[in-house]
């Protein structure tokens, strides 16, 4: 069985844009080598970030819905869950921590606030380089 985890939205962002540990994630997501978990309200956000004017100029003239729909290709969409929990976070690293939590799944992110909580409720939260490197 393939490991699953939950991407934050700025590593799908980057996994989708630029090259680098976060594409190399994405790349194992469409092999089917892990499943990578996307909460409904993450698409949303996602879509959202995806249509800022300082990423334009990194679509390379695409349109921010085929580089979502490209960058979400074998993701699982679930459902969103509301759960509260201990940390002062904003809300997107609330929705993804959520997401991982409820779904058990280890949680990649490069946010320094989501990395240094770690483990909650034995759910792992490590950065790209690290996952790759047990991977």
């Amino acid at each position: 069985m393939e490991e699953k985890v939950v991407l934050d939205l700025n590593t799908i962002i980057s996994g989708a844009l630029f090259h680098g540990n976060e594409a190399a994630i994405l790349d194992l997501v469409r092999s089917g080598k892990i499943k990578a978990l996307i909460s409904r309200k993450m698409t949303g956000r996602l879509a959202t970030a995806l249509s800022y004017p300082h990423l334009a100029k990194y679509l390379h003239g695409k349109k921010p819905a085929d580089i979502m729909v490209s960058a979400l290709k074998n993701f699982e969409i679930v459902d969103d869950v509301e759960e509260k929990h201990q940390f002062q976070l904003d809300s997107d690293d609330s929705t993804v921590l959520q997401c991982a939590v409820h779904n058990q799944v280890t949680l990649i992110s490069g946010d320094k606030k989501l990395l240094e909580i770690k483990i909650y409720r034995n759910t792992h939260i490590i950065t790209s380089a690290q996952f790759l490197k047990r991977a």
